[in-house]
């Protein structure tokens, strides 16, 4: 497996950089009083990672069942077509820690959640339902470019894992099947804009799990 060795090394980097932490003699730039090394978060994201798995999906299996159908006709029998109605949690759900290993750098984790749920009606009006749930973790680490008491401008990579775990079930048979997987996920952040101090909310635009716009609320402590 390709990332069999870059999560530990992920995570040694990140060991080393809290260890390195203490000795350090910061300049807090007058802000020893106001500064707080510890933050908290919760964000919403659109346009995901999981969201492109999904739709691209979607797409090749009514890519094939046409194909199949067209097939079907040929053969002078009637294929079958069918109508969806997608559900979704529409964006990624996230927690979060930052620790301040200075004013101005960061590192932290964070975990986020997106779910799925796909309605198939058929012509024969049985029906097949899907679920689809995304369980991201992930290692982050930010700098602030411009960090005012008030205004902070950023960017940041994120990067970890996500398990997909995906069941489906027809409506007329109790039981159900499917599958879970692991893969490779990250956030890259080119800018992130956060407003408050002790409190306050940000926007990030990026791409990855948490996808092309996050919003959210954090608390410093």
């Amino acid at each position: 497996m390709k990332n069999k060795h870059f999560l530990p090394l992920l995570a040694a980097f990140f060991l080393v950089a809290q260890a390195s932490y203490g000795q350090y003699n910061y300049n807090y730039n007058n802000q020893d009083d106001d500064f707080r090394r510890n933050e908290v978060y919760a964000q919403y994201g659109v346009i995901t990672v999981q969201s492109g798995i999904i739709v691209t999906r979607i797409f090749l299996a009514d890519l094939f069942a046409k194909a199949l159908n067209e097939v079907i006709e040929d053969f002078g029998a009637e294929g079958l077509d069918y109508t969806r109605d997608v559900r979704a949690t529409r964006g990624a759900i996230g927690l979060g820690y930052n620790r301040y290993l200075s004013p101005r750098w960061t590192v932290g984790a964070m975990t986020n959640y997106q779910g799925f749920r796909t309605t198939m009606t058929f012509e024969n009006s049985q029906e097949l339902y899907l679920k689809d749930n995304f369980y991201t973790f992930l290692l982050r680490t930010d700098y602030r470019w411009v960090n005012q008491p008030a205004v902070q401008l950023y960017s940041g990579i994120a990067m970890g894992g996500t398990l997909w775990v995906s069941k489906y079930e027809a409506a007329q048979v109790n039981a159900a099947k499917g599958f879970s997987t692991g893969f490779f996920n990250m956030q890259v952040t080119p800018l992130g804009v956060r407003v408050g101090k002790q409190i306050g909310g940000f926007v990030e635009f990026g791409l990855g799990t948490n996808g092309l716009l996050v919003g959210g609320i954090s608390g410093k402590f």
